[in-house]
Protein backbone atom coordinates (compact mmCIF):
# COMPACT_ATOMS: atom_id res chain seq x y z
CA UNK A 1 0.00 0.00 0.00
CA UNK A 2 1.41 3.34 -1.09
CA UNK A 3 0.68 5.58 1.91
CA UNK A 4 2.37 8.58 0.30
CA UNK A 5 -0.17 8.65 -2.54
CA UNK A 6 -3.02 8.71 -0.05
CA UNK A 7 -1.32 11.50 1.91
CA UNK A 8 -1.07 13.57 -1.29
CA UNK A 9 -4.76 12.99 -1.99
CA UNK A 10 -5.70 14.02 1.56
CA UNK A 11 -3.68 17.25 1.27
CA UNK A 12 -5.25 18.07 -2.10
CA UNK A 13 -8.77 17.29 -0.82
CA UNK A 14 -8.24 19.45 2.28
CA UNK A 15 -7.21 22.39 0.08
CA UNK A 16 -10.39 21.96 -1.96
CA UNK A 17 -12.53 21.79 1.18
CA UNK A 18 -10.96 24.96 2.63
CA UNK A 19 -11.52 26.80 -0.66
CA UNK A 20 -15.19 25.84 -1.12
CA UNK A 21 -16.29 25.39 2.50
CA UNK A 22 -18.25 28.66 2.73
CA UNK A 23 -20.60 27.51 -0.05
CA UNK A 24 -21.95 24.52 1.90
CA UNK A 25 -20.59 24.27 5.46
CA UNK A 26 -22.45 21.08 6.48
CA UNK A 27 -21.39 19.14 3.38
CA UNK A 28 -17.73 20.09 3.62
CA UNK A 29 -17.69 19.43 7.38
CA UNK A 30 -18.71 15.84 6.59
CA UNK A 31 -15.94 15.61 3.96
CA UNK A 32 -13.45 16.96 6.52
CA UNK A 33 -14.55 14.29 8.99
CA UNK A 34 -14.08 11.59 6.36
CA UNK A 35 -10.62 12.93 5.53
CA UNK A 36 -9.66 12.75 9.21
CA UNK A 37 -10.90 9.14 9.32
CA UNK A 38 -8.86 8.29 6.21
CA UNK A 39 -5.78 10.00 7.63
CA UNK A 40 -6.11 8.16 10.95
CA UNK A 41 -6.70 4.85 9.17
CA UNK A 42 -3.52 5.22 7.09
CA UNK A 43 -1.30 6.04 10.08
CA UNK A 44 -2.85 3.53 12.53
CA UNK A 45 -1.63 -0.10 12.49
CA UNK A 46 -4.48 -1.41 14.63
CA UNK A 47 -7.30 -3.44 13.14
CA UNK A 48 -10.69 -2.27 14.46
CA UNK A 49 -13.26 -5.00 15.04
CA UNK A 50 -16.74 -3.47 15.29
CA UNK A 51 -19.45 -5.24 17.26
CA UNK A 52 -22.95 -4.64 15.91
CA UNK A 53 -26.33 -6.09 16.73
CA UNK A 54 -29.76 -5.36 18.11
CA UNK A 55 -30.28 -4.32 21.73
CA UNK A 56 -29.71 -7.07 24.30
CA UNK A 57 -28.41 -9.49 21.67
CA UNK A 58 -25.26 -10.21 23.68
CA UNK A 59 -22.77 -7.65 22.31
CA UNK A 60 -21.42 -6.70 25.72
CA UNK A 61 -21.12 -10.31 26.89
CA UNK A 62 -19.29 -11.17 23.65
CA UNK A 63 -16.74 -8.38 24.26
CA UNK A 64 -16.30 -9.27 27.93
CA UNK A 65 -15.68 -12.90 27.00
CA UNK A 66 -12.92 -11.89 24.53
CA UNK A 67 -11.32 -9.72 27.23
CA UNK A 68 -11.88 -12.52 29.79
CA UNK A 69 -13.14 -9.85 32.15
CA UNK A 70 -16.46 -8.26 33.12
CA UNK A 71 -15.14 -4.91 31.94
CA UNK A 72 -18.26 -3.53 30.28
CA UNK A 73 -21.39 -3.15 32.40
CA UNK A 74 -24.23 -5.56 31.66
CA UNK A 75 -27.73 -4.59 32.69
CA UNK A 76 -31.17 -6.16 32.59
CA UNK A 77 -32.35 -2.82 31.17
CA UNK A 78 -32.44 -2.97 27.39
CA UNK A 79 -29.30 -1.43 25.93
CA UNK A 80 -26.43 -0.23 28.13
CA UNK A 81 -23.99 1.18 25.54
CA UNK A 82 -24.60 4.92 25.02
CA UNK A 83 -21.42 5.88 23.14
CA UNK A 84 -18.89 4.30 20.78
CA UNK A 85 -16.49 2.41 23.06
CA UNK A 86 -13.04 1.58 21.69
CA UNK A 87 -10.91 -0.85 23.72
CA UNK A 88 -7.21 -1.18 22.89
CA UNK A 89 -4.32 -3.09 24.36
CA UNK A 90 -1.69 -0.72 25.79
CA UNK A 91 1.19 -0.64 28.21
CA UNK A 92 -0.78 1.47 30.71
CA UNK A 93 -4.30 2.53 31.57
CA UNK A 94 -5.75 5.69 30.03
CA UNK A 95 -9.05 7.08 28.81
CA UNK A 96 -9.62 9.35 25.79
CA UNK A 97 -12.95 11.14 25.52
CA UNK A 98 -13.80 12.57 22.11
CA UNK A 99 -16.77 14.89 21.69
CA UNK A 100 -18.97 15.51 18.65
CA UNK A 101 -17.36 18.94 18.15
CA UNK A 102 -13.86 17.40 17.95
CA UNK A 103 -12.70 18.23 21.51
CA UNK A 104 -10.55 15.49 23.07
CA UNK A 105 -9.92 14.99 26.79
CA UNK A 106 -7.18 12.54 27.81
CA UNK A 107 -7.42 11.36 31.41
CA UNK A 108 -3.64 11.26 31.93
CA UNK A 109 -3.45 14.97 31.03
CA UNK A 110 -6.89 16.42 31.86
CA UNK A 111 -8.12 14.34 34.81
CA UNK A 112 -9.19 17.37 36.88
CA UNK A 113 -11.12 18.87 33.97
CA UNK A 114 -12.86 15.52 33.41
CA UNK A 115 -13.85 15.29 37.07
CA UNK A 116 -15.26 18.83 37.09
CA UNK A 117 -17.11 18.46 33.78
CA UNK A 118 -18.96 15.32 34.83
CA UNK A 119 -19.56 16.37 38.43
CA UNK A 120 -17.24 13.86 40.08
CA UNK A 121 -15.84 14.98 43.47
CA UNK A 122 -12.41 16.44 42.71
CA UNK A 123 -11.17 15.55 46.19
CA UNK A 124 -11.58 11.86 45.25
CA UNK A 125 -9.24 12.21 42.26
CA UNK A 126 -6.19 9.98 42.68
CA UNK A 127 -3.16 11.97 41.62
CA UNK A 128 0.34 12.73 42.76
CA UNK A 129 0.80 16.11 44.39
CA UNK A 130 4.07 17.95 43.94
CA UNK A 131 4.24 19.31 47.50
CA UNK A 132 7.10 19.39 49.99
CA UNK A 133 5.27 16.93 52.24
CA UNK A 134 4.77 14.43 49.37
CA UNK A 135 8.42 14.70 48.40
CA UNK A 136 9.45 14.09 51.99
CA UNK A 137 7.21 11.01 52.27
CA UNK A 138 8.62 9.71 48.99
CA UNK A 139 12.13 10.11 50.37
CA UNK A 140 11.20 8.15 53.50
CA UNK A 141 9.63 5.36 51.42
CA UNK A 142 12.76 5.06 49.32
CA UNK A 143 15.13 4.70 52.26
CA UNK A 144 12.73 2.14 53.75
CA UNK A 145 12.45 0.27 50.43
CA UNK A 146 8.70 0.88 50.32
CA UNK A 147 8.55 3.05 47.18
CA UNK A 148 7.84 0.18 44.76
CA UNK A 149 4.97 -1.11 46.89
CA UNK A 150 3.56 2.41 47.18
CA UNK A 151 3.82 2.95 43.40
CA UNK A 152 2.03 -0.33 42.74
CA UNK A 153 -0.77 0.48 45.18
CA UNK A 154 -1.09 4.00 43.76
CA UNK A 155 -1.25 2.76 40.16
CA UNK A 156 -3.77 0.07 41.07
CA UNK A 157 -6.06 2.65 42.67
CA UNK A 158 -5.66 5.06 39.76
CA UNK A 159 -6.30 2.33 37.18
CA UNK A 160 -9.42 1.26 39.06
CA UNK A 161 -10.61 4.86 39.03
CA UNK A 162 -10.12 5.09 35.25
CA UNK A 163 -12.11 1.88 34.78
CA UNK A 164 -14.89 3.11 37.08
CA UNK A 165 -15.18 6.40 35.18
CA UNK A 166 -15.20 4.56 31.86
CA UNK A 167 -18.00 2.26 33.06
CA UNK A 168 -20.06 5.22 34.24
CA UNK A 169 -19.65 7.26 31.06
CA UNK A 170 -20.24 4.39 28.63
CA UNK A 171 -23.56 3.47 30.26
CA UNK A 172 -25.06 6.79 31.44
CA UNK A 173 -27.09 8.58 28.78
CA UNK A 174 -27.18 11.94 30.60
CA UNK A 175 -23.37 12.13 30.73
CA UNK A 176 -22.69 10.82 27.22
CA UNK A 177 -25.06 13.06 25.25
CA UNK A 178 -22.26 15.00 23.50
CA UNK A 179 -19.66 12.21 23.54
CA UNK A 180 -18.82 10.43 20.30
CA UNK A 181 -16.11 7.96 21.37
CA UNK A 182 -14.68 6.64 24.62
CA UNK A 183 -11.30 5.00 24.02
CA UNK A 184 -10.06 2.86 26.87
CA UNK A 185 -6.44 1.76 26.80
CA UNK A 186 -5.40 -1.03 29.14
CA UNK A 187 -2.93 -3.93 29.33
CA UNK A 188 -4.79 -7.00 28.06
CA UNK A 189 -2.94 -9.85 26.39
CA UNK A 190 -6.24 -11.23 25.05
CA UNK A 191 -6.33 -8.33 22.57
CA UNK A 192 -3.51 -9.83 20.55
CA UNK A 193 -1.95 -8.74 17.28
CA UNK A 194 -3.03 -5.09 17.63
CA UNK A 195 -6.75 -5.76 17.34
CA UNK A 196 -8.98 -3.10 18.92
CA UNK A 197 -12.64 -3.74 19.75
CA UNK A 198 -15.32 -1.16 18.89
CA UNK A 199 -18.54 -1.48 20.88
CA UNK A 200 -21.55 0.28 19.31
CA UNK A 201 -24.94 1.27 20.78
CA UNK A 202 -26.64 -1.17 18.41
CA UNK A 203 -29.26 -1.34 15.67
CA UNK A 204 -32.99 -0.74 15.68
CA UNK A 205 -32.94 1.75 18.53
CA UNK A 206 -35.70 4.33 19.01
CA UNK A 207 -32.94 6.73 20.10
CA UNK A 208 -31.83 8.59 16.94
CA UNK A 209 -28.44 9.41 18.52
CA UNK A 210 -27.63 5.72 19.04
CA UNK A 211 -28.47 4.98 15.41
CA UNK A 212 -26.20 7.81 14.19
CA UNK A 213 -23.33 6.69 16.42
CA UNK A 214 -23.57 3.09 15.19
CA UNK A 215 -23.53 4.19 11.54
CA UNK A 216 -20.62 6.57 12.20
CA UNK A 217 -18.60 3.77 13.79
CA UNK A 218 -19.30 1.45 10.84
CA UNK A 219 -18.42 4.05 8.21
CA UNK A 220 -15.45 5.77 9.86
CA UNK A 221 -13.86 3.48 12.47
CA UNK A 222 -14.55 -0.23 11.96
CA UNK A 223 -12.42 -2.24 9.51
CA UNK A 224 -14.42 -5.43 9.94
CA UNK A 225 -17.66 -6.12 11.78
CA UNK A 226 -18.84 -8.92 14.03
CA UNK A 227 -22.62 -9.11 13.69
CA UNK A 228 -24.14 -10.58 16.85
CA UNK A 229 -27.14 -12.87 16.28
CA UNK A 230 -28.94 -14.27 19.36
CA UNK A 231 -30.14 -17.85 18.91
CA UNK A 232 -33.77 -16.89 19.65
CA UNK A 233 -33.79 -14.25 16.86
CA UNK A 234 -32.11 -16.13 14.02
CA UNK A 235 -31.58 -13.44 11.35
CA UNK A 236 -34.54 -11.09 11.56
CA UNK A 237 -35.75 -9.14 8.54
CA UNK A 238 -34.70 -5.87 10.18
CA UNK A 239 -31.14 -7.20 10.63
CA UNK A 240 -30.93 -8.20 6.94
CA UNK A 241 -32.16 -4.71 5.95
CA UNK A 242 -29.61 -3.05 8.24
CA UNK A 243 -26.70 -5.08 6.88
CA UNK A 244 -27.67 -4.46 3.24
CA UNK A 245 -28.05 -0.73 3.93
CA UNK A 246 -25.00 -0.10 6.10
CA UNK A 247 -22.57 -3.00 5.58
CA UNK A 248 -23.14 -3.76 1.93
CA UNK A 249 -19.52 -3.26 0.85
CA UNK A 250 -18.05 -5.30 3.71
CA UNK A 251 -20.77 -7.89 4.38
CA UNK A 252 -18.70 -10.67 2.81
CA UNK A 253 -15.93 -9.99 5.36
CA UNK A 254 -18.30 -9.83 8.34
CA UNK A 255 -18.22 -12.41 11.10
CA UNK A 256 -21.68 -13.63 12.07
CA UNK A 257 -21.56 -14.61 15.74
CA UNK A 258 -24.43 -16.69 17.16
CA UNK A 259 -24.81 -16.08 20.91
CA UNK A 260 -26.86 -17.39 23.83
CA UNK A 261 -26.81 -20.91 22.34
CA UNK A 262 -26.41 -22.38 25.85
CA UNK A 263 -30.03 -21.36 26.48
CA UNK A 264 -31.33 -23.81 23.85
CA UNK A 265 -33.80 -26.23 25.41
CA UNK A 266 -32.58 -29.02 23.17
CA UNK A 267 -28.82 -28.70 22.65
CA UNK A 268 -28.96 -31.26 19.82
CA UNK A 269 -30.79 -28.66 17.70
CA UNK A 270 -27.68 -26.45 17.51
CA UNK A 271 -26.26 -27.85 14.21
CA UNK A 272 -29.59 -27.45 12.38
CA UNK A 273 -30.04 -23.94 13.88
CA UNK A 274 -26.63 -22.89 12.55
CA UNK A 275 -27.50 -24.25 9.08
CA UNK A 276 -30.76 -22.25 9.06
CA UNK A 277 -28.94 -19.06 10.12
CA UNK A 278 -26.25 -19.55 7.48
CA UNK A 279 -28.82 -20.14 4.74
CA UNK A 280 -30.89 -17.09 5.74
CA UNK A 281 -27.80 -14.89 5.70
CA UNK A 282 -26.64 -16.15 2.31
CA UNK A 283 -30.08 -15.74 0.77
CA UNK A 284 -30.88 -12.38 2.35
CA UNK A 285 -27.43 -10.85 1.73
CA UNK A 286 -26.60 -12.60 -1.56
CA UNK A 287 -23.47 -14.19 -0.07
CA UNK A 288 -21.80 -17.34 -1.32
CA UNK A 289 -20.33 -18.36 2.04
CA UNK A 290 -21.31 -16.53 5.24
CA UNK A 291 -18.85 -17.03 8.12
CA UNK A 292 -21.16 -18.21 10.95
CA UNK A 293 -19.50 -18.88 14.32
CA UNK A 294 -21.35 -20.22 17.40
CA UNK A 295 -20.01 -18.69 20.59
CA UNK A 296 -21.42 -19.63 24.02
CA UNK A 297 -20.12 -16.45 25.67
CA UNK A 298 -22.38 -16.63 28.73
CA UNK A 299 -21.09 -20.06 29.73
CA UNK A 300 -17.50 -19.02 29.19
CA UNK A 301 -17.81 -15.96 31.46
CA UNK A 302 -19.64 -17.93 34.14
CA UNK A 303 -16.97 -20.62 33.95
CA UNK A 304 -14.29 -17.98 34.54
CA UNK A 305 -16.19 -16.35 37.41
CA UNK A 306 -17.43 -19.00 39.82
CA UNK A 307 -18.84 -16.33 42.15
CA UNK A 308 -21.29 -15.20 39.44
CA UNK A 309 -22.92 -18.46 38.51
CA UNK A 310 -26.54 -18.34 37.39
CA UNK A 311 -29.42 -20.83 37.23
CA UNK A 312 -28.85 -21.98 33.64
CA UNK A 313 -25.18 -22.63 34.46
CA UNK A 314 -25.90 -24.53 37.66
CA UNK A 315 -28.36 -26.78 35.85
CA UNK A 316 -25.71 -27.88 33.33
CA UNK A 317 -23.79 -31.07 33.74
CA UNK A 318 -20.03 -30.78 33.96
CA UNK A 319 -19.75 -32.44 30.58
CA UNK A 320 -22.01 -29.81 28.99
CA UNK A 321 -20.00 -27.01 30.60
CA UNK A 322 -16.71 -28.39 29.27
CA UNK A 323 -18.31 -28.93 25.86
CA UNK A 324 -19.50 -25.31 25.64
CA UNK A 325 -16.16 -23.94 26.85
CA UNK A 326 -14.42 -26.00 24.16
CA UNK A 327 -16.87 -24.72 21.55
CA UNK A 328 -16.15 -21.17 22.72
CA UNK A 329 -12.37 -21.66 22.49
CA UNK A 330 -12.72 -23.05 18.96
CA UNK A 331 -14.93 -20.13 17.92
CA UNK A 332 -12.62 -17.51 19.39
CA UNK A 333 -9.61 -19.19 17.77
CA UNK A 334 -11.40 -19.05 14.39
CA UNK A 335 -12.19 -15.34 14.89
CA UNK A 336 -8.58 -14.46 15.74
CA UNK A 337 -7.06 -16.51 12.92
CA UNK A 338 -9.51 -15.02 10.39
CA UNK A 339 -8.66 -11.49 11.50
CA UNK A 340 -4.90 -12.04 11.71
CA UNK A 341 -4.64 -13.82 8.36
CA UNK A 342 -6.65 -11.16 6.55
CA UNK A 343 -5.56 -8.08 8.52
CA UNK A 344 -3.63 -6.37 5.70
CA UNK A 345 -6.38 -6.99 3.16
CA UNK A 346 -9.12 -5.84 5.54
CA UNK A 347 -7.31 -2.58 6.34
CA UNK A 348 -6.54 -1.95 2.66
CA UNK A 349 -10.21 -2.54 1.77
CA UNK A 350 -11.28 -0.07 4.46
CA UNK A 351 -8.87 2.58 3.18
CA UNK A 352 -10.21 2.12 -0.36
CA UNK A 353 -13.80 2.46 0.87
CA UNK A 354 -12.99 5.69 2.74
CA UNK A 355 -11.11 7.00 -0.31
CA UNK A 356 -13.95 6.11 -2.70
CA UNK A 357 -16.54 7.76 -0.46
CA UNK A 358 -14.59 11.02 -0.28
CA UNK A 359 -13.75 11.01 -3.99
CA UNK A 360 -17.32 10.25 -5.13
CA UNK A 361 -18.82 12.85 -2.75
CA UNK A 362 -16.44 15.53 -4.04
CA UNK A 363 -17.13 14.61 -7.68
CA UNK A 364 -20.90 14.70 -7.07
CA UNK A 365 -20.63 18.08 -5.35
CA UNK A 366 -18.46 19.66 -8.06
CA UNK A 367 -20.70 18.23 -10.78
CA UNK A 368 -23.65 19.82 -9.04
CA UNK A 369 -21.79 23.14 -8.83
CA UNK A 370 -20.91 23.00 -12.55
CA UNK A 371 -24.55 22.32 -13.45
CA UNK A 372 -25.63 25.29 -11.32
CA UNK A 373 -23.08 27.56 -13.02
CA UNK A 374 -24.24 26.42 -16.48
CA UNK A 375 -27.84 27.07 -15.55
CA UNK A 376 -27.04 30.58 -14.33
CA UNK A 377 -24.97 31.25 -17.46
CA UNK A 378 -27.87 30.16 -19.71
CA UNK A 379 -30.23 32.48 -17.84
CA UNK A 380 -27.82 35.41 -18.35
CA UNK A 381 -27.49 34.63 -22.08
CA UNK A 382 -31.28 34.65 -22.49
CA UNK A 383 -31.63 37.99 -20.75
CA UNK A 384 -31.25 40.85 -23.36
CA UNK A 385 -29.35 43.82 -21.96
CA UNK A 386 -30.07 47.37 -23.33
CA UNK A 387 -27.19 49.13 -25.06
CA UNK A 388 -25.38 51.44 -22.60
CA UNK A 389 -25.76 54.58 -24.77
CA UNK A 390 -29.46 53.97 -25.29
CA UNK A 391 -29.92 53.26 -21.61
CA UNK A 392 -28.09 56.48 -20.52
CA UNK A 393 -29.99 58.64 -23.08
CA UNK A 394 -33.33 57.21 -21.95
CA UNK A 395 -32.44 57.79 -18.32
CA UNK A 396 -31.37 61.39 -19.09
CA UNK A 397 -34.65 62.19 -20.88
CA UNK A 398 -36.65 60.66 -18.07
CA UNK A 399 -34.85 62.82 -15.51
CA UNK A 400 -35.35 65.99 -17.61
CA UNK A 401 -39.10 65.31 -17.86
CA UNK A 402 -39.33 64.83 -14.10
CA UNK A 403 -37.46 68.10 -13.49
CA UNK A 404 -39.70 70.00 -15.90
CA UNK A 405 -42.86 68.59 -14.32
CA UNK A 406 -41.60 69.54 -10.92
CA UNK A 407 -40.82 73.06 -12.08
CA UNK A 408 -44.22 73.49 -13.71
CA UNK A 409 -46.08 72.27 -10.61
CA UNK A 410 -44.04 74.55 -8.37
CA UNK A 411 -44.65 77.56 -10.64
CA UNK A 412 -48.42 76.97 -10.72
CA UNK A 413 -48.53 76.75 -6.93
CA UNK A 414 -46.50 79.95 -6.75
CA UNK A 415 -48.93 81.82 -9.08
CA UNK A 416 -51.91 80.64 -7.07
CA UNK A 417 -50.29 81.87 -3.84
CA UNK A 418 -49.48 85.24 -5.50
CA UNK A 419 -53.16 85.62 -6.55
CA UNK A 420 -54.27 85.21 -2.95
CA UNK A 421 -51.76 87.79 -1.81
CA UNK A 422 -52.94 90.34 -4.47
CA UNK A 423 -56.58 89.72 -3.53
CA UNK A 424 -55.86 90.21 0.17
CA UNK A 425 -53.94 93.43 -0.57
CA UNK A 426 -56.84 94.81 -2.66
CA UNK A 427 -59.34 93.84 0.01
CA UNK A 428 -57.24 95.56 2.68
CA UNK A 429 -57.06 98.82 0.63
CA UNK A 430 -60.77 98.69 -0.10
CA UNK A 431 -61.52 98.17 3.57
CA UNK A 432 -59.48 101.21 4.59
CA UNK A 433 -61.24 103.41 2.03
CA UNK A 434 -64.68 102.33 3.22
CA UNK A 435 -63.80 102.73 6.90
CA UNK A 436 -62.70 106.32 6.37
CA UNK A 437 -66.25 107.21 5.24
CA UNK A 438 -68.00 105.72 8.31
CA UNK A 439 -68.52 108.15 11.24
CA UNK A 440 -70.25 106.34 14.11
CA UNK A 441 -69.21 103.07 15.80
CA UNK A 442 -72.49 101.18 15.24
CA UNK A 443 -72.36 101.69 11.51
CA UNK A 444 -68.66 100.77 11.61
CA UNK A 445 -69.39 97.34 13.14
CA UNK A 446 -72.21 96.57 10.71
CA UNK A 447 -70.10 97.57 7.75
CA UNK A 448 -67.19 95.45 8.94
CA UNK A 449 -69.36 92.32 9.34
CA UNK A 450 -70.87 92.77 5.89
CA UNK A 451 -67.50 93.40 4.18
CA UNK A 452 -65.79 90.43 5.88
CA UNK A 453 -68.55 87.99 4.85
CA UNK A 454 -68.61 89.30 1.29
CA UNK A 455 -64.85 89.34 0.79
CA UNK A 456 -64.32 85.93 2.38
CA UNK A 457 -66.90 84.42 0.10
CA UNK A 458 -65.18 86.02 -2.84
CA UNK A 459 -61.80 84.62 -1.80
Amino acid sequence: MNKEKYREFIKYAKDLVNHYKKQDVDFYNDIEENLISLENRIEDNYLYLGVVGSFSCGKTTFINSILKSNLLPVSAIQGTTVAINIIKDSGCYDLNIKYNDGEVLKFSKKSRKIFKRFGFPVEELIEKKNTFWEKFLSFLRKICFLEKKYEKDFNDRKNKQILDIFRILCSTEELATNIRTLQLELPNSNLSEQIAIVDTPGTGSLNVRYDKLTKFAINNICDVVAVIIPYDEPVSESLITFINSNLNRVKSNCLYIVTKIELLDDKSELPSLLRVIKKRLENGLALSDACVIPLPTMTYLKYLNDDKKSTFFNDMSEEEKIGFVKLYDEGLSLIKSTLNNNKSKIIKDKILILYDNIYSNLIDKFTQNIDNYKKRNDEIDKFELTDINTFSSSLKNELIDKINNTKSNSFNKLLKSAGYIIKISCWEQNLQDKLSNIKDSENLIKSLNFMIKFELLDI
